[in-house]
């Protein structure tokens, strides 16, 4: 082997480690703002609240009772809305199917694995992830338009 193909090896070895922590570190970063972005259970839920409000020493004792005994209701409400939109992406899914290629139903299929682990929480990036600064991704529809 010359040193050619020794330097070559080396290099494309280095980059491949490289890419493989590199992706390896962003999976975690992603995973915990995911996690702090949408936090409806345990005490994750009541933090976010008191941190945005930053309230006194004589208010958080307060503030964090009130918090406390709404987030169940959250937690539930988002559970819910979860299903639902399940459902709505089930149907969609449904009716395209037998106009889909088979390319398009592999594309459909891997993006919805995709959706199923973001939703899971095992993977941290997704469509539905706030960003501060950011454009909303759809428009509301007009006021006299129904669905």
């Amino acid at each position: 082997m010359t040193i050619h193909v020794k330097t070559t090896l080396i290099l494309l070895g280095t980059l491949a480690i490289g890419i493989i922590c590199g992706g390896l570190i962003i999976g975690a970063v992603s995973r915990s703002r995911m996690r702090a972005a949408m936090p409806f259970g345990g005490d994750g839920f009541v933090n976010r609240w008191v941190e945005i409000l930053d309230p006194d020493a004589e208010q958080k004792q307060a503030v964090e009772q009130i918090i406390e005994r709404h987030a169940p209701r959250f937690g539930e409400t988002f559970a819910r809305h979860r299903q639902e939109m399940q459902s709505l992406i089930d149907s969609l899914h449904q009716e395209l199917d037998p106009v889909l290629t088979e390319a398009q139903r592999e594309q459909l299929n891997r993006r919805r694995m995709r959706g199923d682990r973001l939703m899971d929480g095992r993977h941290g990036r997704g469509p539905f992830r706030e960003r501060r600064g950011a454009e909303p991704r759809l428009p509301a529809p007009p006021p006299d338009e129904t669905l």
